[in-house]
């Protein structure tokens, strides 16, 4: 499971979602965090200054003697309370005018004094020995604006706030890995539910067998991903099947065509025993043009087998097409005869970087081609040029069903004409096995009583090749 792809997408997604949750949940605390402290001090100092106000109003009733001190004194006593604030008065002095009970904890050289360089307004954290906890303080001189002579430290505790942001911290701690494993389990059903179609293609891809690829897996109708996916295993699987077929087909066919030179000789051979030796001559005679045959075709099974597995191309050198073309007709002269057919051959110096002997033979099997299934009495006529090599011949136009699989191996136009046409049917599929080995193309057109070959190779060039020096 740990090696599985719905584990490490799902690991994946809770690892960018515990990351941006992580980096989330820091954001939003460190500004709240932020914004509380900024709240704490805007409202400390705003009461601050409201005592500081207080104050200074007391101190001018004083000195036009409408108060007493010791009487404005017990007036500010419960003040502090109301504010929830600690409270310190300085004099001139250095001397404590006024002091709430835990503010007289604070050391003596912690006491400003009035006419100090002393900010109008600053804040300090400060620890309260007999009251522990951290403290906010606000240190004021009212002695500007014609006030008292004296300066106020304003204190709160900050012990409410703390604990606010402590628990919101351990809330966001808390909360994390609960919400990161909810996002996995999560993730894990969302991601196997949507790669479940995966799964369906693969099981039904393993349940297909040779004997069964005529079945299809489902196209999914939304998800372009997977509708592609299956499209694509949809066309493999099509290859595949025409792909067993002609496997099918060329077996049946190979072993048709081997089982009847064969059955001729062991029938030949049986039928020599206790004969006279003229006749066992004559039927070992028959048995060796059968063995002929059964060689001829085993050998073109094999070149077409050495092609599949794509060795058949083996060491190339610059080729006269117009010499080995030139060759074959010349072979081809006396059959063509035979036949009260004509052969031409039309040609400009061109040459090939080829296997000779492989380009021979596919030249070779398209005059032969011609030779065979042309009208009798008809022209035949090769052209050699830059286009490569084209063989036309005179005779009856192939059907335009026939073109694409003239190609194909054991294939035949007419399969009556079988018995009286010598040949195995694997000519046209040799040409196109070589051809192609050299990266070139064959085609074949037939129309008004003619019917044209045309062998294409890459790099044909007018150049002669150069003559290699004799020892």
């Amino acid at each position: 499971m740990l090696k599985s792809l719905k584990f490490r997408l799902t690991v994946l997604y809770a690892g960018i979602f515990a990351a941006f949750l992580v980096v989330f949940s820091a954001g939003i605390y460190f500004l709240a965090s932020s914004r509380a402290w900024k709240d704490f001090d805007r409202d400390l100092e705003r009461d601050a200054k409201a005592f500081a106000s207080l104050v200074r109003e007391e101190w001018h009733e004083i000195r036009i003697g409408e108060h007493t001190l010791d009487n404005w004194l017990d007036e500010l006593k419960p003040i502090p309370n109301l504010l929830h604030a600690s409270v310190s008065l300085t004099d001139a002095r250095g001397r404590i005018v006024f002091q709430t009970p835990e503010m007289k904890t604070i050391p003596p050289r912690a006491a400003p004094r009035a006419g100090d360089q002393v900010p109008r307004l600053s804040t300090e954290l400060f620890s309260f020995p007999r009251h522990p906890g951290l403290y906010r303080i606000v240190t004021m001189d009212l002695s500007k604006d014609q006030g008292p002579p004296m300066v106020l430290e304003f204190s709160r505790s900050t012990m409410d706030l703390s604990r606010f942001l402590y628990r919101m911290g351990l809330g966001l701690l808390l909360g994390l890995p609960l919400l990161i494993g909810l996002a996995f389990v999560a993730g894990y059903f969302f991601i196997k539910r949507t790669i479940q179609p995966v799964d369906q293609m693969a099981g039904l891809a393993r349940e297909i067998s040779a004997g069964d690829l005529a079945r299809r897996i489902p196209i999914p109708a939304s998800m372009g991903e997977f509708r592609q996916l299956a499209l694509t295993l949809n066309g493999m699987l099509s290859r595949l099947e025409e792909s067993f077929a002609r496997m099918k087909t060329f077996t049946a066919n190979a072993a048709h065509e081997l089982k009847n030179p064969v059955a001729s000789v062991r029938s030949a051979l049986e039928t020599s025993v206790g004969r006279s030796p003229g006749e066992m001559e004559e039927a070992i005679r028959d048995a060796l043009e059968d063995l002929g045959r059964l060689t001829e075709i085993t050998d073109k099974l094999f070149l077409l087998a050495r092609a599949d597995a794509g060795q058949l191309l083996g060491a190339t050198e610059p080729v006269d097409l117009v010499e080995i073309a030139g060759q074959v007709v010349a072979a081809f002269e006396g059959p063509a005869n035979a036949r009260r057919m004509s052969i031409r051959l039309e040609s400009e110096p061109v040459t090939v970087k080829a296997g000779a002997a492989l380009l021979r033979r596919a030249i070779h099997n398209l005059i032969e081609n011609a030779v065979k299934y042309g009208k009798e009495g008809g022209e035949i006529r090769i052209r050699v040029g830059a286009g490569g090599v084209e063989v036309r011949n005179d005779g009856p136009t192939l059907s335009p069903e026939h073109l694409p699989h003239i190609f194909d191996r054991f294939y035949r136009v007419d399969p009556s004409r079988s018995d009286r046409v010598p040949g195995t049917g694997l000519g046209l599929a040799i040409v196109k096995s070589i051809v192609e080995a050299h990266g070139g193309s064959v085609r074949a057109e037939s129309a008004e009583g003619r019917t044209t070959f045309t062998l294409s190779l890459p790099g044909v060039s007018t150049a002669r090749p150069a003559a290699v020096p004799s020892g």
